[in-house]
């Protein structure tokens, strides 16, 4: 189950929270913003296993993470960020301090052809 706290407008949920998921027929969750207070609060109730989101939101996650009671809900097993370079420090600390591994997806590939001639 995948949770992506970005409009769904983005690219960003294109690319990180609908494209991985749906392949194998699993559960997509939307949120407009992510609540730097309760937003793990919400991936703990829905059960989500991936956190896809821009490395703004992963930053205010890991802050959140780091002052929880009980740190990050056991559910999550992965996050993704499809929306720009994460700073090394925060790709390192959600690797050593939470122990989750953290994946960039590369941007949909762009070409310079009108949309006809693709």
């Amino acid at each position: 189950m995948s949770l992506g706290p970005t409009p769904l407008s983005g690219a960003n949920q294109v690319v990180a929270n609908l494209a991985p998921i749906l392949p194998v027929a699993g559960t997509c969750w939307v949120m407009n913003n992510w609540d730097a207070e309760g937003g793990l609060d919400v991936v703990e109730r829905l059960g989500a296993t991936i956190l896809a989101a821009d490395p703004a939101v992963l930053a205010a996650a890991l802050r959140q993470a780091r002052a929880r009671p009980g740190g990050l809900p056991a559910s999550l097993r992965a996050v993704l960020c499809g929306d720009g370079p994460v700073p090394p420090e925060t790709r390192q600390a959600w690797h050593d301090e939470l122990g989750i591994p953290l994946a960039e997806v590369p941007p949909p590939e762009t070409t310079d052809r009108p949309p006809a001639a693709r």
